[in-house]
């Protein structure tokens, strides 16, 4: 398995709050009064999906190909 390294930039204190959750309440402050009430809905709907089923399944060793069946599940993602 490949390690991945680096440096670390981001404080711990800040690292903490990084979360997906935070992050996309962040946007839909910002996004939801600029779109429809069926826009919404379906905004929170993706988000509530992917925290719940890709999130946990992420592996930043693998290649991000591998999420494609589970975002598929829903079609969210499909093939042309």
């Amino acid at each position: 398995m490949k390690k991945i390294t680096g440096v670390e930039i981001l404080d711990s204190k800040i690292k903490e709050k990084l979360s997906t959750r935070n992050i996309y309440e962040i946007l839909n402050n910002f996004i939801i009064p600029l779109i429809t009430k069926e826009e919404q809905e379906f905004l929170v709907e993706l988000e509530d999906f992917l925290l719940k089923e890709v999130e946990p399944k992420i592996d930043l060793t693998k290649d991000v190909y591998e999420l494609f069946p589970i975002l598929g599940k829903k079609n969210y993602i499909q093939r042309l």
